[in-house]
């Protein structure tokens, strides 16, 4: 809430809006940085697990191979913010432009609030681009999906039979 009080509170300053921006724009590089590093620290896990003859879809790796999915979506959401970020950079002067005058037509406290209800409920047609949700939509990965990363880890960790240990456990999966 800070960060739009401070946006279009008391009018739009373009100045604080680039700030404010290019601050968003290095803390995201900072967590994307952050969340990648936490993907390749559970591959390399995942990895040892696969060599050690654990079982990627029954055992515990299962876990891990969700938290990866779910941590490499985060991770493409902060390209997500960052490439709107340059955006809003590019367009500032056309946003200042509109601000002012939607500002003046508009009673602020009415617009405060149609702005964080429009803003907290997505809706379809509301302007959100579909692959953001999908990225940040809280939901269990599909088993093909799973699979594919399975592989990916073996691959880059040149680890060979894990099909073999996962057994039909593999077939059920796809089927999920």
């Amino acid at each position: 809430m800070k960060l739009l009080t401070k946006l279009f509170g008391s009018g739009f300053n373009s100045s604080e809006c680039k700030e404010t921006v290019e601050t968003v724009v290095v803390k995201a590089r900072f967590l994307q940085k952050k969340k990648q590093d936490e993907v390749a620290k559970m591959k390399s896990d995942i990895a040892g697990r696969l060599r050690a003859g654990e079982d990627p879809i029954a055992g515990p790796s299962h876990v891990l191979i969700k938290r990866v999915i779910r941590e490499q979506n985060v991770s493409v959401a902060y390209e997500f913010i960052e490439a709107f970020c340059d955006l809003v950079v590019d367009r500032i002067s056309t946003i200042k432009e509109g601000m002012s005058r939607e500002l003046k037509r508009r009673d602020k406290k009415k617009y405060g609030k149609n702005f964080v209800s429009a803003a907290t409920n997505i809706r379809p047609n509301c302007g959100v681009d579909l692959m953001m949700i999908k990225k940040l939509a809280d939901t269990n990965p599909q088993g093909d999906e799973k699979l594919k990363i399975v592989q990916e880890i073996a691959d880059q960790y040149s680890i060979n039979g894990w099909v073999d240990i996962a057994g039909n456990n593999c077939n059920a999966l796809v089927k999920v």
